[in-house]
């Protein structure tokens, strides 16, 4: 029925297993003018813009809906995954699903968007994955401390004096 957003939703839907996701977010859109209470093509429509890069699309997208439907459960694991999924794609260093973070920046960029994550998620299995990834950037912001103390001057044991020890870590860290 042309009419109903669910039908909408299922042709965007088939859309997206596609792969064809510019059709994807044609109907979705056309689904949330149908049905603007309705947050589903809303979700979609964000899970599309995050395959296509458009991150800040997708997150603004999650986050109004979060604003106006008073932070329902669902709305809101989702805004989370996304916020972690940005935040995971912030390190320069990676390979496949691997990322490493070697950068201050890239600690101080995603501190902010992990925080927000678990301000906002509800259900279990995101809130500890936000938490495992909490703790890895915690990780690397303690290691980044710590390398920084080594070469400070009023170090009282020079840099040097660790006989090369995990320098080589170091240099590549970026640190």
């Amino acid at each position: 029925a042309p009419d109903q957003a669910e039908c909408h939703v299922r042709l965007a839907d088939a859309f997206e297993e596609l792969g064809n996701w510019r059709e994807a977010l044609r109907w979705y859109r056309t689904a949330r003018r149908l049905d603007p209470g309705w947050p589903v093509p809303q979700l979609g429509a964000a899970a599309v813009h995050l395959r296509l890069g458009a991150s800040a699309a997708a997150l603004e997208i999650l986050e109004t809906l979060y604003r106006t439907t008073g932070g329902a459960e669902p709305v809101g694991d989702h805004w989370a995954g996304a916020l972690a999924a940005v935040a995971e794609q912030v390190p320069v260093v990676r390979e496949d699903d691997v990322y490493f973070i070697t950068r201050r920046s890239e600690v101080q960029q995603m501190r902010p968007l992990l925080a927000r994550a678990a301000a906002v998620a509800t259900d279990p299995a995101v809130v500890e994955r936000i938490a495992g990834i909490r703790r890895y950037v915690r990780r690397c912001r303690r290691l980044e401390f710590t390398v920084g103390w080594l070469r400070h001057p009023d170090n009282p044991w020079p840099y040097g004096a660790l006989g090369g020890l995990g320098a080589g870590a170091v240099a590549a860290a970026g640190f």
